[in-house]
């Protein structure tokens, strides 16, 4: 995977949730997502870059919903929605070079385009300087315009349109990490919150970018 940009506008539904600050009610519209490709990255390099499209994505786009303290507090901020997933991404794996020759490996591309309704969580952590964290699951029934293609071994590609929307599919949406930022910074005066702005992806290793675009009124 590689870092990310985002973009795409869209809509979604909502899911009310409470954490046990008292506090407002708030909305806000937010994308997160990732720019790059994802599969079998150690030792591609060059072969993987190649034959990849590298402006390929994984985002979720929409609004989310949650209870945010009033006043400093230790406690995080949690906020969930059901935002719409938009993936187009190429897979970097391997395949046997030939019939029988199960040991002798060639680099290939598998391309996963699709779309979901997923449920996602964003949680704020309280303590300064511990940024936020992206749960994830896939809305049942919710897929759509689902297609992968490629030279990679049928058995794999079929693997990847079954794991599709699950979490750990494409850009794996669950469990990212999302760092404080400057200048935006979930972490103000003691609250910890959603704050409008742009919260990049870590640029040592491949992660997942959050832009909060507004509050919602």
């Amino acid at each position: 995977m590689r870092s990310l940009k985002l973009i795409l506008p869209v809509g979604c539904l909502l899911v009310v949730a409470a954490v046990r600050v008292t506090g407002g009610l708030r909305s806000y519209d937010v994308q997160l997502g990732m720019m790059g490709y994802t599969g079998e990255l150690g030792g591609g390099g060059e072969d993987c870059e190649a034959r990849v499209n590298k402006q390929g994505y994984d985002s979720l786009i929409g609004t989310v919903k949650g209870v945010e303290p009033d006043s400093k507090s230790d406690e995080e901020a949690l906020y969930q929605g059901v935002l719409r997933r938009v993936t187009k991404i190429d897979y970097c794996q391997t395949k046997p070079k030939a019939p029988g020759h199960p040991d002798e490996l060639v680099w290939c591309v598998a391309r996963l385009t699709g779309e979901a309704q997923m449920t996602v969580e964003i949680r704020v952590d309280g303590e300064e300087g511990r940024g936020a964290y992206v749960n994830s699951k896939p809305v049942s029934g919710s897929v759509k315009s689902l297609k992968v293609e490629g030279d990679c071994a049928p058995a794999d590609m079929d693997q990847i349109r079954k794991d599709y929307p699950g979490g750990e599919s494409g850009g794996a949406p669950d469990g990212q990490a999302i760092p404080e930022s400057v200048p935006a910074k979930f972490f103000v005066a003691g609250i910890a919150r959603l704050r409008v702005g742009y919260y990049p992806p870590e640029k040592d290793h491949p992660s997942w970018g959050l832009r909060v675009m507004r509050a919602v009124p």
